[in-house]
């Protein structure tokens, strides 16, 4: 059992854990604040015995209990409207292709969505292990007893000169336990290392014991980009993206006592703002571009060549006409009217970048982000608009979704 909630729901933290009151004791709250410190990051807002999460969605396993948090994609939706839309932003934006409905695993939802995830990557493995383990040609180099491969003469010089019976040999073999193999296994173990269910846990295993064989190597997310897909191995493609999701969000075991800590974790900022590039993308193909980095707000008055202060917008979607339109995603949830600083930076935009048409500021749609829509412009100079919108993620993957991303460019 764990303890759900959304992110900026308050959770009580008292002497003692209590999963239907929503309650965590304070040794738990103390694995939350060095969760943070370890990440050097603010994922939680702290009050008087209460925590609320912020931003961070995913599944933190406590000493006592594993805390998962969703997040706060519409005012009110049920939980399969909201693991429906939250799977959607994940498969766009780490490529998955998903096509197991969520309606066919309504008995997972109770275990949350990292439980749901784990299970759909678990059959997309099965699907691929069921018709064998892909293996590669592995470069070997040897001293052997008889020539296999060709010989390596500069080494066989210098290591057999007087021995006649050896050869230093160059040859290949064919072997299962090579990187594609390796990255999964390494995924697996990660995941076994949480607080799943037993159902799950067994089919971890049941993976486990097929790649009995295989190593597990360290900081396997940063080997992914050097893999290689071909019609051979193709077909694991889709189990790859899966290891990547996990490994670039499960984070480090932490000690708590003779407890560790496992913790997978998702930035909804990122999340938000690169699903948007990535729909956008579908849409207008080649002209929309990420986080372009060639723009800067100053310039050396003596030294024009160079420039500091480098504006990195999320997204530029340029026009026939040779304008450009940026959006900057924000994953908040607003009481009153947008922050300042979000003002300044995209007045910084329309100061330092050329050809800009309009800046939108896109929030996801609740209640109170819909109180704020409108078109502004910067005082002494009206041709530039800062227009704030929002986005039903309810209704991602759908035509109406679609239009309404481009009605907000209009």
């Amino acid at each position: 059992m764990s303890i759900k909630v959304i992110e900026h729901e308050f959770i009580k933290i008292s002497k003692f854990t209590d999963i239907k009151k929503k309650v965590i004791s304070r040794e738990d709250a103390e694995i939350l604040h060095n969760l943070e410190i370890e990440k050097n990051l603010s994922m939680f807002k702290w009050g008087k015995n209460k925590v609320s999460p912020q931003q961070w969605i995913g599944v933190i396993s406590l000493k006592n209990t594993s805390l998962e948090i969703l997040p706060k994609i519409a005012d009110s939706c049920n939980e399969q409207e909201l693991m429906t839309s939250l799977i959607f932003m994940i498969n766009t934006v780490y490529g998955l292709n998903i096509k197991h409905s969520i309606k066919s695993k309504s008995s997972l939802l109770q275990n949350g969505f990292f439980e749901l995830l784990i299970n759909i990557f678990l059959d997309e493995l099965n699907l691929q292990l069921n018709q064998g383990l892909h293996k590669e040609y592995k470069k070997n180099t040897s001293n052997l007893n008889c020539i296999k491969g060709f010989i390596v003469f500069n080494k066989h010089l210098h290591k057999n000169l007087f021995n006649k019976n050896k050869f230093y040999c160059k040859y290949s073999t064919l072997t299962d336990d090579y990187l594609l193999n390796q990255i999964i296994k390494t995924t697996l173990v990660h995941i076994s290392r949480f607080n799943i269910s037993n159902k799950t846990k067994s089919k971890v295993k049941v993976q486990l014991d097929r790649l009995e064989n295989i190593s597990v190597i360290n900081d396997a997310a940063s080997f992914i980009d050097k893999l290689s897909f071909n019609r051979n191995n193709d077909r694991f493609k889709n189990s790859i993206h899966y290891c990547e999701l996990f490994l670039n969000n499960i984070g480090s075991s932490l000690n708590s006592g003779s407890c560790k800590i496992n913790s997978f974790l998702i930035d909804m900022n990122k999340l938000f703002e690169q699903f948007i590039y990535k729909s956008y993308k579908k849409i207008y193909k080649h002209n929309v571009i990420y986080q372009n980095q060639n723009n800067y707000l100053l310039t050396n008055c003596s030294k024009p060549q160079i420039h500091k202060i480098n504006l990195k917008p999320d997204i530029m979607i340029k026009k026939a006409s040779s304008q450009v339109i940026i959006i900057d995603t924000k994953w908040k949830v607003l009481n009153k009217f947008v922050n300042s600083s979000d003002i300044y930076q995209m007045n910084g935009y329309i100061t330092g970048i050329s050809n800009v048409e309009d800046i939108i500021l896109l929030f996801p749609k609740n209640v109170n982000n819909d109180k704020i829509i409108d078109d502004f412009f910067v005082k002494n100079n009206s041709s530039n608009k800062i227009k704030i919108r929002t986005i039903n993620l309810l209704e991602v993957g759908t035509y109406k979704f679609y239009s309404d991303l481009q009605d907000i460019i209009k």
